[in-house]
Order: C-alpha cells, then sequence, then structure tokens
C-alpha cells in the first residue's frame, strides 16, 4: 500500500478538525477564550499546538527517513572542458 504523502495527511486531518469544529462548537472561531491570560482554555489551546507540531514533525522525520537513500543521482554528464 502507498502512503499518501505528508502534506495530504495534514491536509486531511486539518479538514476533519475543520468540520468538527463547524459541528461541534461554530462559536469558538469567535469566541477567542484562548486569549485569555491565565486560563483553563489558553493552557488547552497551548496544549493541542504542541502536539500538533509535534505530530507534523514526526510525520516529516518519517518521510525523510523513508525517502533517504532511495533516490539516485544522475550520472555526469560528459565535462565540454
Amino acid at each position: 500500500m502507498i502512503e499518501a504523502a505528508p502534506h495530504r495527511l495534514i491536509e486531511e486531518r486539518a479538514d476533519e478538525l475543520a468540520q468538527w469544529l463547524e459541528d461541534e462548537a461554530p462559536y469558538i472561531k469567535f469566541d477567542q477564550g484562548h486569549l485569555d491570560a491565565g486560563t483553563p482554555a489558553q493552557a488547552y489551546w497551548h496544549l493541542g499546538y504542541q502536539t500538533a507540531l509535534g505530530d507534523v514533525l514526526r510525520m516529516l522525520k518519517d518521510e525523510a527517513a523513508r525517502s533517504d537513500g532511495t533516490s539516485s543521482r544522475s550520472p555526469a554528464g560528459d565535462s565540454d572542458a
């Protein structure tokens, strides 16, 4: 089975989350509770963001590890010198 490129997986997950937010909490884009310093909403927002960044970094590292050594260099062309 061929795996989707990391950017495709990220786009799909972002679309899924956008749909979930629209269905479950459409007010959240306007509420902006995560901007209130020292609140649980702000802590949860930062935790979610930090987790998402970690997930993306893992995906990129996994992709880089899979592609290491799989590309072949083109043979050098004849030089005109």
